[in-house]
């Protein structure tokens, strides 16, 4: 789970990046293809030492034929841009991209530890608790006795009764059979 979470952060930071750079070019939308906006991008994090690199980046992309290739060759430049020292401007949002995901990781393992949630439980838990702020579900502690953990106990409201007897009668009411389900008649 920590894993596509960070790499959610990494395009996140890469947006807001973007649109910072230059917000009404951002909101206008692209004049110019996704490829070269990224290597852009790249090439304005770096450092005065590398400013001609990145223009011979940029030079190089527009030479390149090719959706593929042009995206290869970009996301290759933008991890050179990023990952090869001297970092200079992009040091700063690696570092605070890396912050932002070890804290998420952190958050995670100890919510995780704390009540004993598996990946599935997540799932299970946010829709426990949006039930809850609908009025549908009571809510309620259990104190732990002995070396049994406390639970969060869960009751239906007579609004959350009334809301699973409809779902149970609308779904008994089909009277389409489902198509794999119909008997062959020969």
């Amino acid at each position: 789970m920590p894993l596509p979470f960070i790499l959610m952060m990494c395009l996140l930071g890469i947006g807001i990046a973007m649109f910072r750079r230059s917000p009404q070019a951002f909101l206008d939308g692209p004049s110019e293809d996704m490829p070269t906006r990224l290597l852009r991008w790249a090439a304005g994090l770096l450092s005065a030492q590398r400013a001609e690199w990145g223009q011979a980046m940029l030079g190089e992309l527009d030479h390149l034929d090719g959706r593929a290739k042009r995206w290869r060759f970009a996301v290759g430049c933008v991890g050179a841009a990023l990952l090869l020292p001297p970092w200079g401007r992009a040091a700063a949002g690696v570092w605070a991209m890396a912050a932002v995901a070890a804290g998420s990781v952190g958050l995670y393992a100890s919510v995780a530890i704390r009540y004993g949630l598996g990946a599935g439980d997540w799932v299970a838990a946010a829709i426990l608790v949006r039930l809850a702020d609908r009025g549908l579900l009571e809510t309620s502690w259990e104190p732990g006795v002995g070396s049994r953990l406390p639970r969060h106990l869960y009751r239906l409201t007579p609004t959350g009764r009334e809301f699973v007897a409809a779902l149970t009668a609308a779904h008994t009411d089909r009277t389409v059979p489902h198509p794999r389900r119909r008997w062959n008649k020969a």
